[in-house]
């Protein structure tokens, strides 16, 4: 996914990948893999998975449900060069949190990229 965000940004530059994103073009949200971008400063610029995370909302002081400031490990992350970021978030099941993972490849336009997904907990089978 992330890689895909990559090739969306060389192809249709930083806004027409912020609108792909938005509008939930194909590709950007595939099972529970999607997209999103927030800027340096934790706020969303684009996420189309999520209503509630429209553009400006600033996660920067957001918590997960174990106290971390996920966002501010991202963007940590992001200034290292790449990395993973668990957190907890609530999962599209009512009143069930699930252990989720971003990811990130590359920082490009001022604008971190991420991919997220549920991680799987050890033991639970891969659904195909």
């Amino acid at each position: 996914m992330v890689h895909r965000c990559r090739r969306w940004f060389k192809k249709l530059g930083a806004e027409g990948t912020f609108q792909a994103i938005k509008r939930k073009a194909p590709g950007t949200i595939d099972r529970d893999l999607y997209a999103y971008i927030v800027d340096q400063n934790g706020a969303v610029v684009a996420n189309g998975a999520i209503p509630t995370m429209t553009t400006g909302t600033n996660l920067w002081n957001f918590r997960d449900q174990n106290g971390k400031y996920f966002m501010r490990e991202q963007v940590a992350a992001c200034k290292a060069g790449q990395g993973w970021v668990d957190f907890r978030w609530l999962s599209p099941s009512p009143s069930r949190s699930t252990i989720n993972r971003a990811y990130r490849a590359n920082r490009r336009y001022d604008v971190l990229y991420w991919c997220r997904h549920h991680k799987k907990r050890a033991g639970q089978r891969k659904t195909p």
